[in-house]
């Protein structure tokens, strides 16, 4: 995606520091008077994780690098609130729980945020002792600041993946997010703040759903032979299954599906799947489309999956006025106060030289403006094309 705006956005930047001393607090759960020996409660999910003493916890957050994930971020955190804790109201607590196990909705997975050492923890809180409650506590702050860091920015650096991603990151303060948070016990409001908004990603979300629905329950598609092309009004042996493959993925009903025509329901299907696919929407079915129809529900779900990550990636903030491009789907919609007000193909980047993805304000707009070839294509194209053939240039009018 390119991303053409028009507006300027800053953002408040985080200065994490210090160290902190353990917390003092009490749940809200009752305390019994025999408290058991905790490396027994947690047995089987992760030995030891309680290092820290009463007089120096950061220890316990230096001596567990591969445990925590924001180890001076929680030092800042609780130097800064004095070693207060942040988690001891019951309903807060079960409340930010629910949001990490809702992750999955968009593609983020609890398992990734001490999921699985929290349900150990919570399912024995009233046989912890305030020691360990204190060390709960902060394993709940960290698996807040990882959380909200995957909303801001994505599990993954898109620059460490392709050289053609110039995206600056999104910046937020999350000390100041969960002290928010804390103070207004909405962390789901406090949540929206930093996950993306745009439309797109919300249909994204709906999409995941549905798909997983779908791939559970559903067996994997066996492939539809490449060919010939199917042109209006041919047959094909192929066709049936094209039918059902088509009504599978929600494209056609109400038809015979056992004919070997092409017949006009099944072209506008296929138009549509081919619209919908970035492909040229002329309802002849070539090997690119008969690709289309081989995806089957598994591959979709995690097609939608890499696209949260994506979108991710993206700004939050686009403005009331902007131009969207979809560079894999060779299409550019022109955008304000939400309605899309002109939509155009585009030619993009070949394979070996891809078009970048990058989000810019437009500063000036250029009428029938002079087009020098660029050096890149002068290098690599046009002189070698020259060389092979005289005619090139004007072949190519040039």
């Amino acid at each position: 995606m390119i991303l053409l705006r028009t507006f300027n956005f800053n953002y408040a930047k985080a200065c994490l520091t210090c160290s902190f001393l353990l917390l003092f607090l009490t749940f809200g759960c009752k305390e019994k008077n025999e408290v058991p020996d905790s490396s027994n409660i947690l047995q089987g999910v992760s030995k030891n994780i309680f290092l820290g003493t009463r007089n120096d916890i950061s220890k316990l957050v230096s001596n567990k690098e591969k445990f925590f994930f924001n180890r001076d971020s929680l030092k800042a955190f609780y130097t800064q609130r004095k070693n207060s804790p942040i988690w001891s109201d019951p309903e807060l607590r079960k409340d930010f729980i629910l949001q990490l196990k809702k992750a999955e909705e968009e593609g983020l997975y609890y398992k990734d945020y001490h999921g699985q050492i929290i349900d150990s923890l919570e399912k024995n809180l009233s046989r912890l002792n305030k020691e360990e409650k204190s060390e709960y506590d902060i394993i709940l702050t960290d698996a807040f600041f990882k959380f909200s860091a995957h909303l801001l920015n994505g599990k993954t650096d898109p620059k460490k993946i392709h050289k053609i991603f110039d995206l600056p990151k999104n910046e937020a303060d999350l000390t100041a997010l969960l002290n928010e948070a804390i103070s207004s016990k909405d962390l789901e409001g406090t949540f929206q703040k930093i996950r993306p908004n745009h439309p797109v990603y919300n249909q994204l979300i709906s999409a995941l759903k549905i798909y997983k629905g779908k791939k559970e329950n559903f067996e994997e598609f066996k492939p539809i032979e490449k060919g010939d092309l199917i042109k209006p009004e041919m047959q094909d042996p192929r066709l049936p299954r094209i039918k059902f493959r088509l009504m599978a993925l929600g494209y056609l009903d109400d038809i015979d599906p056992f004919s070997n025509d092409n017949s006009s329901p099944v072209q506008e299907a296929i138009k549509k799947l081919q619209l919908d696919n970035g492909l040229l929407a002329d309802g002849i079915i070539g090997n690119s489309t008969i690709k289309l129809l081989n995806i089957d529900y598994k591959d979709r779900y995690n097609q939608i999956l890499a696209n949260l990550e994506r979108w991710r990636w993206y700004p939050r903030n686009f403005g009331e006025h902007y131009i969207l491009i979809n560079i894999a789907g060779f299409h550019l919609d022109l955008v304000k106060d939400d309605k899309i007000l002109r939509s155009h193909k585009i030619v993009v980047g070949r394979p070996a030289r891809k078009t970048p993805i990058f989000s810019e304000e437009i500063k000036y707009i250029v009428f029938n403006p002079t087009w020098t070839v660029p050096p890149t294509i002068k290098k690599r194209d046009v002189i070698p094309g020259a060389r092979k053939n005289t005619n090139y240039l004007a072949n190519k009018n040039l």
